[in-house]
């Protein structure tokens, strides 16, 4: 029997057949098995690997949440909120095909609205998503205020492999759309302290608000070269 095709069978048997001599057994190859309609062999094979990263992504969401920051990390002013999740691994988990994770290195903090029509996403329970609209496009929002406060955090840049994500990115990858309302390690989106040594790889934190910004505006953190 050639080699390359007995790798790919697999035997179509219930398991007293297969001990009775595969009588009535029938030899399938596997690699049919894989392949949805119209993909090619390869097509099939290069979904799997994905499928199976994205469980490992999975499975580093489910052993890190004994590390992710819990619901008092969000109770606090944004500015301490913003400066403690820069280089913070970021892991979206919603099934097995569509899963995604990167590290923070840019975000800013704002501590209260200044238009009605945006009171309500700043007084949002701290630690909850939302998704702040604006001309460029959505930014992702979670809000971070100590009782009784207002206050937020969007997130300005996530480095996610060789691609650096910004806010309208951010918002597509990592669902928040599709979170909006709910709270931070309860729906798929998890955080998880520093997913590097910054300072070995020669960055520093640096706090730079942009000239013109709006007064509500507290910090803005980013990641440069030391």
């Amino acid at each position: 029997m050639n080699k390359k095709a007995h790798d790919n069978q697999k035997i179509d048997a219930p398991p007293h057949l297969k001990r009775c001599g595969l009588i009535g057994a029938r030899f399938l190859d596997a690699r049919s098995a894989l392949q949805p309609k119209g993909w090619s062999y390869q097509e099939a094979l290069r979904h799997i690997v994905k499928i199976r990263s994205n469980h490992k992504i999975y499975k580093a969401c489910i052993n890190y949440k004994v590390m992710t920051f819990d619901k008092d990390f969000w109770n606090r002013n944004s500015k301490q909120v913003a400066r403690d999740l820069m280089f913070s691994g970021v892991f979206n988990y919603s099934s097995a095909s569509n899963a995604y994770s990167g590290v923070l290195t840019e975000v800013d903090a704002w501590d209260a609205a200044i238009r009605d029509t945006d009171s309500e996403l700043f007084s949002l329970a701290p630690g909850s998503i939302g998704v702040f609209s604006s001309r460029r496009g959505n930014i992702p929002v979670i809000t971070a205020h100590a009782d009784g406060k207002t206050g937020l955090i969007t997130l300005r840049k996530i480095v996610a492999g060789s691609e650096d994500l910004g806010p309208k990115a951010i918002c597509e990858k990592f669902g928040f759309g599709q979170l909006a309302g709910a709270r931070v390690g309860e729906n798929g989106l998890y955080f998880t302290p520093k997913a590097i040594d910054y300072a070995r790889q020669g960055l520093q934190i640096v706090d730079e608000i942009p000239k013109g910004s709006p007064a509500n505006r507290i910090a803005y953190f980013k990641a440069v070269r030391a």
